[in-house]
């Protein structure tokens, strides 16, 4: 149990919070949803980013009279003058307005609340619609972080306390987020200055991400594709054990088209299938002389854009994760032919192997700013977890009638297809982001010759 106050210390988690920026190369712009008189905005601005800040109470933006707090005035200036008395005011944006009634066409590398979703207004239906907007105006890769009281402290009827569970659970249903990391807390606090009464509350912080639903450009797509071909015993295996030839298959989320030309080559009918036209463009000139056989096609794992009933298999290779598993599953009934499958295919690294626990090392001091893709973990405890939470979402997605067969791959790699795996399994967590891998690549601070 914590003895300091979570009220008390919200410079040093928002500190914390602001680091993220370059720990995913995010640009300087933040949304504060309730800021209050300034709290988090403010320290913001004093490290140099650009803020918006929201409050539903004019008082907290404009000020008013002295407040009473025990014997004494207190006075309350309001977020525009201390704005004025640091000099703030270009760094800082603000408004008084509902947060549900927001609209804006801008998007934010972060987005921060603390505590504004479980105000009375607010319930447990139009939670949902607040977190799904502000995940909504998140630019790609852009952090939303939540900061709740934890229903076990719901003593005040007039407001709606949120758990854990409620939280997780109704980001399950956005298909273009991850969970960071989700932590509640006990703190003893004084929790509010006008009431001297010390309380024990139980506070949440969950870090959301938003993925990137396509990349930017021709260049990013490019490197996407120097990802790895699967191996010959996938093939064989899928052919031979699944039937896999001749057959009318919904390649979903299909990429550069790594795994669509090698069903192509097995005489199979290949709809490949994605809403990126970048990365589509380079599957379609990679199968173009298997014209009458490839359909390349614009589409999502929820609107394949195909007939129903017209495929014997929905294949997706390395994509699973970015999916709405309830809508896939739903559109995977619409469009599979009677005893249809599905089939669900990633590969993983194994970073315990010398050769790229030397890679990893060799990347780290040629890049002073690497960062693991996997948070505070490392990348071999990282890769556990992300099997084991792969294996999860497969296993709840087939409500457990499925089979998992593990195949060890025995490829040899020359020597410019292994740079092209080390670049594609170590760049992507330094950037973060596909837009500036080329950035990294050309950068005076990355030695290649080293690497």
């Amino acid at each position: 149990m914590r003895t300091k106050s979570v009220w008390n210390e919200p410079n040093k988690r928002f500190y914390k919070f602001l680091k993220n920026t370059e720990k995913y190369n995010l640009d300087k712009n933040i949304l504060v949803i309730g800021c209050s008189d300034g709290t988090y905005a403010i320290p913001a601005a004093r490290k140099g980013f650009n803020v918006l800040a929201l409050d539903i109470d004019k008082d907290a933006i404009y000020g008013s009279k002295p407040i009473l707090i025990g014997d004494k005035y207190v006075e309350n200036i309001g977020l525009k003058e201390r704005l004025k008395r640091e000099n703030l005011c270009d760094k800082v944006r603000y408004k008084v307005c509902d947060y549900m009634d927001w609209n804006s066409d801008e998007k934010y590398s972060l987005i921060f609340t603390s505590g504004s979703i479980h105000y009375s207004f607010n319930n447990k239906h139009i939670i949902d619609d607040m977190i799904y907007k502000m995940i909504d105006m998140l630019c790609d890769n852009g952090i939303l972080l939540l900061e709740y009281i934890h229903e076990d402290e719901n003593t005040d009827k007039n407001r709606y306390f949120v758990s854990k569970s409620f939280l997780e659970k109704i980001l399950k249903r956005k298909n273009n987020i991850k969970i960071i990391s989700h932590k509640v807390k006990t703190y003893v606090e004084q929790a509010n200055p006008r009431d001297n009464k010390v309380h024990t509350i139980k506070w949440g912080r969950i870090y959301v991400q938003k993925l990137p639903s396509f990349v930017d450009d021709t260049e990013s797509a490019k490197y996407y594709d120097v990802l790895p071909r699967f191996s010959k015993e996938v093939y064989d295996y899928l052919e031979k054990e699944m039937n896999m030839k001749n057959k009318k298959i919904a390649d979903v989320g299909c990429g550069t088209g790594r795994i669509a030309i090698d069903l192509l080559e097995k005489n199979n009918v290949v709809y490949a299938i994605d809403p990126d036209k970048n990365m589509l463009n380079i599957c379609i000139n990679k199968c173009s002389k298997y014209n009458n056989i490839f359909h390349p096609i614009v589409g999502t794992d929820i609107s394949m854009n195909i007939s129903s009933k017209s495929v014997d298999y929905v294949v997706v290779s390395q994509s699973f994760h970015r999916f709405n598993p309830l809508l896939f599953k739903k559109e995977c009934k619409r469009v599979l032919k009677q005893n249809g499958k599905v089939i669900i295919i990633w590969y993983r690294v194994d970073f315990k192997n010398k050769i790229f626990s030397q890679m990893l090392s060799n990347v780290k001091e040629c890049y002073e700013n690497y960062e693991t893709r996997y948070g505070s973990l490392s990348e071999v405890d990282g890769a556990v977890l992300e099997e084991k939470e792969n294996i999860k979402s497969v296993a709840d997605f087939f409500e457990n009638n499925y089979n998992l067969k593990e195949i060890m791959s025995n490829a040899s790699l020359d020597i410019d297809e292994f740079k092209k795996l080390g670049l594609s399994m170590e760049l992507f967590p330094i950037a973060h982001s596909l837009t500036t891998v080329t950035k990294i690549i050309n950068s005076k601070v990355f030695d290649k010759e080293k690497y």
